[in-house]
């Protein structure tokens, strides 16, 4: 009995699709990795430029209301 079209092709398909999910995986992971970078740059830059906004003391305001 020959095999009809569609179950001659399933492989053909379900790879076809493997590859474009695997393509459109790498792609977003590109897109997400230069956002990071561009955000690790510019907090960098605004740590530089500003050093005095965050300095880690926290006020001493013992008894104070």
């Amino acid at each position: 009995m020959p095999k009809s079209r569609t179950r001659k092709n399933h492989k053909k398909r379900v790879a076809a699709r493997n590859m474009k999910l695997k393509g459109e995986a790498k792609k977003m992971q590109e897109t997400i990795d230069a956002v990071q970078e561009a955000y690790v740059k510019k907090m960098a830059e605004d740590a530089k430029s500003n050093p005095k906004e965050d300095s880690g003391d926290v006020p001493f305001t013992l008894g104070s209301k």
